[in-house]
């Protein structure tokens, strides 16, 4: 009985292991930019999730600190723990009105604030097309018959670069549909967002610039338009 039991919970612990490692492999599809920790730099490793809902992998800093749930840990340094919320505003509306969302999928990496120390994790979440399924729409004002609407993109913390990819609403739940088109931005200002629509924005933080901010990383925002 004893050894069926043991049987049973390492086959789920392997399941697991291997649900992970698929959805870092789906990350780095989506054209995030995951940087591997080394063995060194870190001292336990937690992964965190199920059946019911996504996947997290947390990893504690290398100075033999246990592994804790680091997505809603606050931190006395005062780095970001996790991405912050992306913003769009209606270029052209006269009301402050704001639409934010929370990443599902990324890779971040931060400062303790203690000497060497890097803590961070990687969440694996729904793939875009399925995650729209259950997200709010935003609905889009036309101005001058024109068949998009101009949205300022805005975080806390400005990202070096996003991704702009769009699918069709009609592939809601299809995820082998093929993108209706994918743009890069390298000077996040402005972009055009179009109704009917399902958009995965991708955005990048460098790694070269963590002394400066103290935190670097990739995450992936699903939008749907109405």
């Amino acid at each position: 009985m004893n050894r069926k039991k043991k049987w049973i919970l390492s086959a789920a612990a392997g399941i697991l292991i291997a649900a992970a490692v698929l959805c870092v492999s789906y990350i780095r599809q989506q054209g995030l930019n995951i940087n591997e920790t080394k063995k060194d730099d870190a001292s336990a490793v937690s992964i965190i999730g199920g059946a019911d809902g996504p996947t997290s992998i947390f990893l504690a800093g290398k100075l033999g600190k246990s592994a804790e749930n680091l997505e809603s840990e606050n931190l006395e340094s005062g780095n970001l723990t996790k991405p912050p919320l992306l913003c769009l505003k209606d270029v052209l509306s006269s009301t402050d009105d704001k639409f934010e969302t929370a990443s599902g999928n990324y890779s971040w990496y931060y400062s303790t604030g203690k000497k060497d120390e890097i803590a961070g994790g990687i969440a694996c979440g729904l793939a875009p097309l399925e995650e729209a399924k259950e997200k709010e729409r935003l609905k889009l004002v036309q101005y001058n018959n024109l068949d998009f609407a101009s949205y300022i993109v805005s975080m806390t913390e400005k990202p070096d670069n996003i991704v702009v990819t769009e699918y069709a609403v009609t592939d809601l739940g299809n995820t082998d549909a093929e993108a209706l088109s994918s743009e890069a931005y390298d000077e996040v200002l402005v972009v055009h967002i179009k109704p009917e629509r399902v958009y995965e924005i991708t955005a990048g933080w460098a790694e070269e610039k963590m002394n400066e901010r103290g935190f670097y990383g990739s995450a992936s925002y699903v939008v749907v338009t109405e």
